[in-house]
């Protein structure tokens, strides 16, 4: 037997021991009872996530970004390529976002009405 979590077991079919505290789901997928379960293990996933630990995390990855950029000489020359390849892609953004914003726009003079 596999479970949906990636558990897997071996079961004896033959063993009433198996079926002791077995519950049988024999109620249609579109069951009441079947959507306000899953409506409640719903509402409990984002009642544990953590806006906290997610801040945590970002503070982290940019601390850690901070540390790469300062100590760029000492990082093994695989870190330092990632390092200028993300570089040369945010100057790539700042430039394309400057151009469209700050290129003339067509005012359609010679436009035949």
């Amino acid at each position: 037997m596999k479970c949906n979590c990636g558990y897997s077991f071996i079961a004896d079919p033959d063993d009433p021991n198996l079926y002791n505290s077995a519950e049988f789901d024999l109620h249609p997928h579109n069951d009441k009872t079947h959507i306000s379960k899953r409506l409640t293990n719903l509402k409990n996933i984002i009642s544990d996530i953590d806006a906290k630990g997610i801040l945590t995390r970002c503070i982290n990855i940019l601390y850690d970004g901070k540390y790469k950029i300062q100590n760029y000489k000492l990082l093994p020359s695989s870190e330092q390529k990632k390092i200028i390849i993300i570089f040369i892609f945010i100057a790539f953004l700042i430039i394309l976002i400057a151009y469209l914003l700050l290129s003339p726009k067509s005012n359609n003079e010679g436009a035949i009405i």
